[in-house]
């Protein structure tokens, strides 16, 4: 019997739309709804029998936006798990989002790890394509895992992990206003507008066919970088020739932010 499952994501370069989309084909009766899309929402509300959020580590913590849109949203399900796509670790996030939630008076029901190809790349560089293959083939057999456990309602204990993640965790999101800095546009671009369509804080502008303007509010999901055609984008001392990294099964038009990615009541 299908039940009323609800499904929210945040992505950059679609990694976590991937595992949602995946996770979504095996729950009967759920279905996705953009973490992006929703904030643009004065009240969001989630009722279901089945929560679950699915998101990026980003040094080892959640996702600005993603706290953000907990601490925002009105939520009532009796059972919540949350999916974290990692790279390398999850560190102390799915932890930190059990505080969050607990802060909220519910409780994280499940949480599971899914690794994924490393997007960071001006950090971690650019992954083979026989290490792409094995992350995303790992991707898609832990989001069946999850998904089996989900539909039978498990529980899955949340461990603890050293403090050391969670003070990475804050000082990332303490300097991140300040990473919007370290992007770079060289004249290469064209002024397509794609950097601006795809970010899911909605901070860059493209006026006309100029060249993109950061303002604050930044994610640094590094999706402006990953999926301009024209590689113009840069960061830190990233390189042009240096190769991007989009999930192979996710499309452009899906990772569009506009006032349409609001999910209808």
């Amino acid at each position: 019997m299908a039940q009323n499952i609800l499904i929210y994501y945040f992505s950059g370069t679609g990694n976590s739309l991937y595992a949602a989309k995946t996770l979504a084909s095996l729950l009967p009766g759920s279905r996705i709804v953009n973490i992006a899309g929703e904030m643009l929402r004065e009240f969001p509300v989630i009722e279901a029998e089945k929560l679950v959020f699915v998101f990026p580590s980003y040094a080892y913590g959640l996702p600005a936006m993603v706290s953000g849109f907990v601490r925002k949203a009105e939520i009532r399900a009796p059972y919540i798990a949350a999916l974290v796509t990692c790279g390398t670790s999850p560190g102390g996030t799915l932890p930190e989002m059990s505080r969050l939630l607990k802060g909220r008076g519910l409780t994280l029901s499940a949480g599971f790890t899914v690794p994924t190809v490393e997007n960071f790349i001006p950090i971690f560089g650019p992954q083979g394509e026989r290490k792409i293959r094995m992350r995303l083939a790992s991707e898609s057999e832990a989001v069946s895992l999850a998904g089996e456990s989900i539909r039978r309602g498990g529980i899955r204990r949340i461990r603890p992990v050293p403090h050391i993640s969670t003070a990475v965790s804050r000082l990332f999101l303490m300097a991140r206003n300040l990473l919007n800095s370290f992007y770079k546009v060289s004249d290469d671009c064209d002024g397509c507008g794609i950097c601006a369509a795809v970010c899911p804080a909605q901070c860059i502008v493209v006026a006309g066919r100029e060249k993109p303007v950061f303002s604050s509010g930044c994610e640094v999901c590094q999706a402006c970088l990953n999926w301009c055609p024209r590689k113009a984008i840069t960061f830190g001392r990233l390189q042009k020739n240096t190769p991007r990294y989009i999930h192979r099964d996710i499309s452009l038009g899906e990772m569009r932010i506009t006032r349409e990615s609001v999910t209808p009541r």
